[in-house]
């Protein structure tokens, strides 16, 4: 079994491009969010609502929550990623197979 260091590493990396993702991906989230909210028809498409969000409020209209979002995004991919293969290698040495050429989807017999 790789080092648990190398696990942390690949999470860690891992976890940060979901973040960056996350991030570029945030004006798009709180559009949809506020076409849902909506009462009366103010947003009527993704691109149209971004837009007018940026004409109204500016960037910081779009940048609402992205913090949060973001952190998120940090804590729950990196445990997500990172507990995946020492789960995997766990469950294959349990059940008496070899974790190298186990299918990560494991039939418990």
């Amino acid at each position: 079994m790789p080092s648990m260091e190398d696990y942390m590493h690949k999470a860690g990396i891992a976890g940060s491009v979901c973040a960056i993702v996350s991030a570029g991906l945030h004006p798009l989230d709180v559009t949809k969010i506020r076409m849902q909210n909506q009462i009366s028809i103010k947003y009527k498409g993704l691109i149209s609502g971004v837009l007018l969000i940026y004409q109204e409020e500016g960037f910081n209209g779009l940048s609402k929550g992205l913090a949060t979002s973001v952190y998120r995004e940090l804590t729950y991919s990196t445990i997500r990623i990172g507990a995946y293969e020492p789960i995997r290698y766990s469950l294959a040495t349990y059940i008496g197979h070899d974790p190298k050429y186990t299918n990560p989807f494991i039939k418990v017999e």
